[in-house]
This record gives structure tokens, C-alpha cells and sequence, in this order.
């Protein structure tokens, strides 16, 4: 179904969750671009992964403390 609507497509991957597909992105999109930082928009939604809540301050769970960052290191990614 998504082939038919984007011909230009040539593999689709179902994953498990949205944290899952949000990640496997990230990964996708620093790899392709050969770059290790990403621009995220505040007051959007970015999925609950470690490495997309820093520093969005939406609340308690999400107040962007320095120790997520240690999830950055290891994904070689920086916000």
C-alpha cells in the first residue's frame, strides 16, 4: 500500500513503536547526512527517547538534566 502511493519507495519497515521509529530515523538521517547534530523544534512532539528530551522543559519528566546526555555520547548524536 505505501509502494503504491510512493513508487520512488523501495523497502518499508514496520517497527514496534514509535520510540523504535524515532530512533531507527535519527540513526537513518545522521548516517545519510555524514553529521553527528540534529535541530529539533521546541513545542513539538518528539517521541519520549532519551536523546529527544533534553532541554523541551514540558515538565518534570522532561526537564532536560545533564545526565541524558549521556544517551547522546553513545549515540555519537548531538542536539
Amino acid at each position: 500500500m505505501v509502494i503504491s502511493v510512493v513508487p520512488s519507495t523501495e523497502i518499508v519497515r514496520f517497527v514496534n513503536s514509535e520510540t523504535e521509529a524515532c530512533m531507527g530515523v535519527l540513526r537513518l538521517a545522521c548516517a545519510f547526512t555524514d553529521r553527528e547534530k540534529i535541530i529539533k523544534f521546541e513545542g513539538c512532539y518528539h517521541d519520549h527517547a532519551d536523546p529527544l528530551l533534553v532541554k523541551i522543559g514540558s515538565g518534570v519528566a522532561t526537564l532536560g538534566l545533564l545526565d541524558s546526555l549521556v544517551f547522546l555520547r553513545e549515540l555519537h548524536m548531538e542536539l
